[in-house]
């Protein structure tokens, strides 16, 4: 073997060596799947749970659903999508029948971007007996939760949530901005008659949320509440908090200084 041999095959492994280097991390990060599970029901007999993993963009495969009947599909590889959900506004539809579903089909609707490890999203699973031949169902699926795998969010997030209790009179938005660890560093509440509260300095954790495993309760009260009715607003939100183009669900709890509360839910709250 020649000098220039020796030489030139010398850098090429020193190059591969450079390359495994920089792509190591990522390789093991992919190689450790998220998994989620996702349980709904209508009534006794409708009682379904969706279990799975997701690709790295989002794309669920390796898909188990079962009911309460006994009534089981088992899908191998990767989901297939039907676009746009029409069960609910800004989902993804994703085929994820498999085997042993006997002829009926199972749609599940989730959002387009999902969080990493100790997140939670909803969805919801449309089942068609027979294809459709026998009627559907479409099961709400709520706080479906995601272990393992982590997913890279920008350094600050926005965030969008509005709720409507009984009385449209009470509707209520809370929007403001989040940094990387998902906690709000600004808030302002909006309710019929008008903006309620404005913060604009980082929420005041008040410890693990009462309303759900794996929030926080957050004080985001403003100054301008505080001196005007003395009413007090938390805000429930998940600790992990998916990318810009996801959606969360949370709570707002609005406790007055004249006495009594009020929670408003707020499902698909948009990150952006």
């Amino acid at each position: 073997m020649s000098r220039f041999t020796l030489i030139a095959r010398t850098l090429v492994v020193a190059a591969a060596t450079a390359a495994a280097a920089l792509i190591g991390p990522a390789s093991a990060e992919a190689s450790t799947p998220r998994t989620f599970t996702c349980s709904g029901s209508l009534d006794y007999y409708t009682q379904f749970t969706v279990t799975g993993q997701f690709s790295e963009n989002d794309r669920p495969m390796a898909v188990s659903v079962t009911s309460v009947t006994g009534a089981s599909s088992k899908l191998a590889g990767r989901a297939r999508s039907l676009g746009a959900s029409l069960v609910h506004p800004g989902y993804v539809t994703w085929d994820v029948t498999g085997a042993g579903a006997a002829g009926d089909l199972y749609h599940l609707s989730t959002p387009k971007v999902l969080p990493g490890g100790g997140g939670y999203f909803d969805a919801d699973l449309e089942v068609l007996y027979a294809g459709g031949v026998n009627g559907s169902n479409a099961i709400p699926m709520m706080f479906c939760t995601v272990t393992g795998g982590s997913v890279s969010v920008s350094k600050t997030r926005t965030f969008s949530c509005t709720g409507t209790p009984s009385d449209p009179l009470t509707k209520t938005t809370v929007t403001g901005k989040l940094d990387r660890t998902g906690r709000p560093t600004s808030a302002t509440v909006v309710g019929a008659t008008g903006t309620l509260s404005t913060r604009t300095t980082p929420a005041t954790s008040l410890g693990a949320s009462w309303f759900q495993t794996g929030y926080t309760d957050w004080d985001i009260t403003g100054p301008d509440a505080t001196a005007s009715t003395g009413d007090t607003f938390d805000l429930h939100f998940p600790n992990v908090v998916p990318p810009s183009g996801g959606y969360v669900h949370a709570l707002l709890e609005i406790t007055y200084a004249a006495g009594g509360a009020m929670q408003v839910e707020m499902a698909d709250c948009t990150i952006r």
